[in-house]
C-alpha cells in the first residue's frame, strides 16, 4: 500500500465479526488503494486486529441497524480523492486491482458502477452479478441514503445533476449471498428486520418493498416474498433503476410457488420493456420444461443464446445466455432421446463455461449412451476433456459405470494413492468382484478409515474370504447383526438403524440378487416389506428408478399393504403406465384410510391429465384454454409434491 501526501484513492468499508473473511478482503486490495479506513460496529472477535495488521487506519462505533449512517460516518475520515467502498465478504479479482488507480486518474465521471459478482454456492459454477456503485469523488455534499441496500447515487445526482455514473467494466467478487455461507441465514433475517421497520415509516416506498421481496424470498418465505413484490411493482415507476431484477425475481418466485401461467405472463410483460433480458426468457423456458412443453421450451431456451453481450444494467445469472441455456436444451433433448443433439448441446455447455464435475459426468454418460460403445465414448471424452487430472478421470470413469478402466487407470498412478481413489479403486474390484484385488485395497486401508468398515462388511457378505486378513469375519457377523435395528428408540415405521439401511443401500446397488439373500437370513421376515420399501425410496430419491421399481415390487410381494401399493403405483407413473400406477395407488386408498395416499392419487392423476393436455396442445396448439389448464395443473401438482412425506431415514 502506497502512501501519498494527497492520496488517490480511500477504502472505506464498516465491519462486525468478520475474522474469517477481513484478510482475504485486505490482502486483496491493499496494494491498490492509499489508505483503509475501518469502521467496527462492535466486533466480538479478532476483526478489528486482523485489520490494523494489514495496516488499516480503525475506527469504532455503534451499530445503529443503520448502514447508510455507518457508510457515513467512515466517509468523514478519508482524505482520498475517490472513495472506494467494499464489504468485508468481498474481494477484488487481482485485474480489478491493477485497473484501478489508472482508472481514477483517467477517468471524467463522478461515479464509477462495478459488476458484483454473487456467489450463490460454493461451487465457481453458479453465481449471480448485478451492477452496483463502488467508487465516486470525494465530495462532503455526497453521502449514502436509505437504512439497508443504501445508495449514493440520489444524493450526487441532486448536488451534480449532470454528473457522469459509468460502468468501469470491472468485478469485484461478493461471497455472502451463498447458500453455504454459515451466516446467511442471520444476516438475511437482520435485513428483515431493517427493512420492515424502514417501511413501518414509509410503508409505500417501492424499492423497500423489493428488497424486502428479495430478502423474504432467499429465506423460503415465498407467500410474503410475493405480496412485497406485487407492492414495489405497484408503487414503481417505469424509470425505476431495479425494474429489470423485479421482472425477474418476481418471476422467479411464482415458478417457485407453482403459478406457472401468471408467471409466464409476468415474464412476457417484462419482455415487452426489455426485450433483450435472457433471464426472463430463460424462466419461460423452465416453466414450458415443467410442464413437458419441449418445443416452447426450446425456443425460449435458444433465444437466450442470442444475447452474447448481457445488458449491465440486468442482474442475471451467469451462465443464462450461455453454459445453462445449452445445458437446459440437452435436457430436452435427452428426454425426446435425441442422444446426438443432447450430446452437441453438453459439450457446448462445457466449451462455455461450465466446468463442474456435474456437467462432465453428464457429456459422459451422454457419450457412452449416444455411441452405445463404451471405447468411442472414452475417446469422445479424452479428445473433449483433455485438461482433466487422472483423479478426476478415474473418477469420471467410475461413475461412468467403467469399473474395469476405473480399476485399470488407478493401477497406473503412482502410490501411494489419494483416499478417494482407494475407495473408487475398491468399490470397482466388489462391482467387478475381483476379490483379489478388493482384499489387496482393504490392506492398504485402515479399518477405521470412515467408509472402510462399511465395504469391508460389502465384501464380507458376497466373498467371506476377501476379509479374512483385514479383520475378524466371525466378529464382522456378530457386528453386522447387532448393527440393523436401532437399539434406542426402535418403532414399527423405523425399526432400523440408519448405519444398517446405509449399508443395505450400498450392498444391494453392488449385487441386488446376493443382497435379497442376505436380508432374508438376517431380517425379520415380518420387517423385509418394510426394508425394500425404504431402500425403495432411497432408490426413488436418486432418480434410480429402475432399481426402485424392483424393491418397490420386492415391498409388494412381501406384504399386500397400502403404503407398498402406494409406491408402486408411484413407479409405474414415472415409468410410464400412468393408468396402471392411478389402479395401484386407488387400491392403496382403499386398503388404508391415509391422508398420503390420496396426495399421492391426486399427484398421479394430475400428472395423467396433464399428459393428455400435452397432446392437446401438440393438436390445438392455439387454444389458449388448454394451455391454461396445463400450467394450472402443474402448477397443482407441484403443491401437492410438497405435502407427500418421503422418509427414508
Amino acid at each position: 500500500m502506497k502512501w501519498l501526501k494527497q492520496p488517490l484513492i480511500s477504502l472505506c468499508m464498516i465491519v462486525k465479526n468478520e475474522e474469517s473473511n477481513i484478510l482475504r478482503c485486505l490482502d486483496s486490495v491493499k496494494d491498490y488503494v492509499d489508505e483503509i479506513l475501518v469502521l467496527d460496529t462492535g466486533s466480538g472477535d479478532r476483526t478489528p486486529v486482523l485489520a490494523q495488521e494489514q495496516g488499516a487506519c480503525v475506527f469504532f462505533g455503534r451499530w445503529e441497524n443503520n448502514f447508510a449512517k455507518a457508510r457515513n460516518e467512515i466517509k468523514q475520515q478519508a482524505r482520498g480523492e475517490w472513495i472506494f467502498y467494499l464489504d468485508a465478504d468481498e474481494e477484488l479479482p487481482p485485474e480489478t486491482g491493477r485497473s484501478l488507480r489508472q482508472l481514477a486518474q483517467q477517468t471524467k465521471a463522478e461515479a464509477l458502477q462495478f459488476s458484483i459478482v454473487n456467489y450463490t454456492s460454493s461451487s465457481d459454477t453458479q453465481k449471480c452479478r448485478g451492477l452496483n456503485i463502488r467508487m465516486f469523488k470525494n465530495n462532503p455534499n455526497y453521502y449514502f441514503e436509505g437504512a439497508l441496500h443504501e445508495q449514493i447515487a440520489p444524493s450526487i445526482l441532486r448536488v451534480n445533476p449532470s454528473a457522469a455514473i459509468v460502468c468501469s467494466g470491472l468485478e469485484i467478487l461478493h461471497y455472502g449471498y451463498s447458500f453455504d455461507h454459515p451466516r446467511r441465514i442471520q444476516k438475511n433475517q437482520r435485513n428483515i428486520t431493517i427493512l420492515e421497520s424502514m417501511l413501518a415509516e414509509n410503508p409505500k416506498d417501492d424499492f423497500t418493498h423489493y428488497n424486502l421481496g428479495v430478502s423474504l424470498y432467499v429465506g423460503g418465505q415465498l407467500e410474503n416474498a410475493k405480496r412485497h413484490f406485487q407492492l414495489a411493482k405497484q408503487y414503481a415507476n417505469k424509470k425505476s433503476h431495479y425494474l429489470p431484477a423485479l421482472y425477474r425475481n418476481f418471476t422467479a418466485c411464482l415458478v417457485d410457488l407453482g403459478e406457472y401461467e401468471e408467471a409466464l405472463k409476468l415474464a412476457q410483460e417484462g419482455l415487452s420493456h426489455f426485450p433483450d433480458y435472457p433471464d426472463l426468457y430463460y424462466l419461460q423456458g423452465q416453466i414450458y420444461s415443467i410442464t413437458n412443453l419441449f418445443e416452447l421450451a426450446l425456443e425460449r431456451f435458444k433465444q437466450c443464446l442470442k444475447y452474447n453481450k448481457l445488458n449491465p444494467n440486468y442482474i442475471s445469472m451467469d451462465g443464462v445466455q450461455s453454459f445453462l441455456a445449452y445445458e437446459q436444451l440437452a435436457d430436452i433433448y435427452m428426454h425426446q432421446q435425441k442422444w446426438e443433439d443432447a450430446l452437441q448441446h453438453q459439450l457446448k455447455a462445457v466449451q462455455n463455461g461450465t466446468a463442474s464435475y456435474t456437467s462432465f459426468l453428464r457429456l459422459g454418460l451422454l457419450a457412452k449412451q449416444h455411441f452405445n460403445n463404451s471405447s468411442d465414448a472414452i475417446d469422445f471424452l479424452d479428445c473433449h476433456l483433455p485438461k482433466l487430472r487422472p483423479e478426476e478421470r478415474i473418477k469420471l470413469l467410475f461413475d461412468m459405470g467403467e469399473h474395469h478402466l476405473a480399476l485399470q487407470k488407478t493401477e497406473m498412478l503412482p502410490q501411494p494413492l489419494p483416499y478417494e481413489i482407494y475407495i473408487i479403486a475398491l468399490k470397482s474390484a466388489i462391482y467387478l468382484k475381483n476379490w483379489q484385488r478388493a482384499k489387496m485395497f482393504l490392506s492398504q486401508t485402515s479399518p477405521l478409515d470412515k467408509e472402510i468398515p462399511t465395504l469391508a462388511a460389502i465384501c464380507h457378505v458376497l466373498d467371506k474370504d476377501a476379509v479374512k486378513d483385514h479383520c475378524e469375519t466371525d466378529q464382522l457377523d456378530q457386528l453386522l447383526a447387532k448393527s440393523i435395528y436401532q437399539k434406542d428408540i426402535p418403532s414399527e415405521e423405523h425399526p432400523f438403524a440408519p448405519l444398517f439401511l446405509d449399508f443395505a443401500f450400498q450392498l444391494i446397488g453392488f449385487d441386488d440378487f446376493e443382497a435379497v439373500n442376505y436380508f432374508e437370513t438376517v431380517i425379520n421376515p415380518l420387517d423385509l416389506p418394510l426394508l425394500y420399501s425404504q431402500l425403495g425410496q432411497r432408490a426413488f430419491l436418486r432418480k434410480n428408478y429402475n432399481l426402485a421399481e424392483r424393491l418397490f415390487a420386492l415391498s409388494l410381494a412381501c406384504q399386500k399393504k397400502g403404503i407398498h401399493y402406494r409406491w408402486f403405483g408411484l413407479m409405474n407413473v414415472y415409468t410410464g403406465d400412468k393408468l396402471e400406477g392411478i389402479r395401484l395407488i386407488r387400491h392403496s386408498c382403499n386398503l388404508e384410510n391415509d391422508s398420503q395416499n390420496y396426495i399421492f392419487l391426486l399427484t398421479a392423476v394430475s400428472d395423467f391429465f396433464q399428459h393428455c393436455l400435452r397432446h392437446l396442445v401438440v393438436n390445438c396448439p392455439h387454444i389458449p384454454k388448454v394451455h391454461q389448464h396445463l400450467l394450472g395443473l402443474a402448477g397443482f401438482k407441484k403443491k401437492l409434491i410438497g405435502k407427500e412425506e418421503i422418509d427414508c431415514q
